[in-house]
């Protein structure tokens, strides 16, 4: 069985794509492919979508990058799923690419590390607690914590600069 993704310019030039699946028969006598069966499916939208949600990451991360405050965002297990350049550059990384999927006890000098664990994420849907300065304990062993969070800006850069 082969398949695969096609992108055809239908008569009146506009391009679909369909992505295709098929079986060859073969033929002893002849020893040669004499027909083939298969099934197309036309994905265009979904190409579409796919394109415009690359477009979006695309911007998103210019955006997050171009921001001068620490921007990261971690799961439940503290681990660094979304890092900015300037988060990297405090953390000695020379690429944001460097904290996804290490904490803080294996992303920072340990005296920075043992800072930044205190600090307590704040879940997407919440908003910012006394302007974003929220200072409880960032990983609670409870099973209410947020599966993704942003921590706040303003927290962060007031713990890094106080090494």
């Amino acid at each position: 069985i082969v398949s695969g993704e096609y992108r055809i310019i239908i008569k009146d030039g506009s391009i679909r794509w369909l992505h295709v699946t098929r079986r060859p028969v073969w033929d002893n006598q002849e020893q040669r492919v004499i027909r083939f069966f298969g099934v197309a499916q036309d994905i265009t939208e979904r190409k579409q979508a796919e394109e415009a949600l690359g477009k979006e990451r695309t911007l998103l991360r210019t955006l997050i990058d171009s921001i001068p405050d620490y921007v990261f965002i971690k799961d439940r297990a503290c681990r660094f799923v979304i890092s900015n350049i300037a988060h990297a550059m405090a953390a000695g990384v020379s690429s944001p690419d460097d904290l996804i999927g290490k904490d803080a006890y294996n992303g920072f000098p340990e005296e920075l590390a043992q800072r930044l664990r205190r600090i307590r994420p704040v879940p997407r849907s919440h908003p910012h607690p006394e302007g974003g300065r929220d200072r409880r304990p960032e990983c609670p062993e409870s099973k209410s914590a947020p599966e993704t969070a942003i921590a706040c800006p303003a927290s962060v850069r007031h713990i890094m600069s106080a090494t």
